[in-house]
């Protein structure tokens, strides 16, 4: 019956370090759930194997088989039920995410030609949340140029520049620097040209853009809110061309 049990155990053990590695991307408080599975598991698959030193051996067996397939199974059950937790607290968080004064202007190039966008907004949130999907995302309404967008290259968060991190319940003021997707940001925080290419087959067209923010349902139907629109209109193509006409000057590569 030992022999049985440290099978189940070894495995158990190799359970406990899968639920850790995906601790670094699943449900929060999983760690401690690997933790604890590491240390209960085991102890009652090598409990099951002898305690019930009076049963017949194929009982004992039976026995120490079940608990072993029980412990098994409950680790995956156990990260499913908290990724539909986390996902039901999620959507809870969302739909209480309140989006106001929301601004957009032009960013110029010294020369005056139109490189990006200007977002702004206040965020009312509910609970504390990750602020690293709370970002916008503007694109053409027209079906045919999906490949014409601006994705958040630089942003503050209440007034300082923000990366990463979680935001506390309350109000707070978010400014996004939008732009084409060849501009990044240099050692000091400053936009410039990190890659190359054009948005192929997208025909130059000044017009409104459609907004979404991330982690709200602030543009998307589907999560219970409605499509939201640019104050101002703006061609997309032509600041991809203004961008690598002399707009901003390229990135500089680190070298030791």
């Amino acid at each position: 019956m030992k022999a049985i049990a440290i099978g189940f155990i070894i495995l158990e053990a190799f359970i406990a370090l899968w639920l850790g590695a995906v601790a670094r991307h699943g449900p929060s408080g999983l760690g401690l759930v690997a933790l604890a599975y590491l240390l209960i598991a085991p102890a009652l698959t090598w409990w099951s194997a002898g305690r019930f030193a009076s049963r017949s051996r194929l009982q004992r067996g039976l026995i120490v088989v079940g608990v072993g397939v029980l412990m098994a199974g409950l680790a995956p059950a156990v990260l499913l039920t908290m990724d539909r937790i986390e996902q039901v607290l999620g959507e809870r968080a969302i739909a209480a995410t309140r989006i106001s004064e929301v601004r957009d202007e032009p960013i110029l190039s010294r020369r005056g030609e139109e490189i990006g966008v200007r977002v702004s907004y206040v965020i009312d949130l509910s609970a504390t949340v990750n602020a690293a999907g709370i970002i916008p995302v503007l694109h053409s309404l027209n079906p045919a140029d999906a490949v014409l967008y601006l994705g958040a290259t630089r942003r503050q968060v209440d007034g300082r520049l923000y990366s990463t991190g979680r935001l506390e319940t309350g109000r707070h003021q978010f400014v996004v620097d939008m732009y084409p997707f060849i501009v990044g940001l240099d050692q000091q925080g400053e936009p410039c040209i990190s890659g190359a290419g054009s948005p192929a087959g997208a025909a130059s067209a000044q017009g409104q853009l459609g907004i979404e923010i991330g982690e709200t349902n602030f543009g998307y139907a589907w999560r219970g809110g409605r499509e939201e629109t640019t104050a101002h209109a703006y061609d997309i193509a032509a600041m991809h061309r203004n961008v690598l006409a002399g707009g901003l000057p390229a990135c500089q590569r680190i070298t030791d």
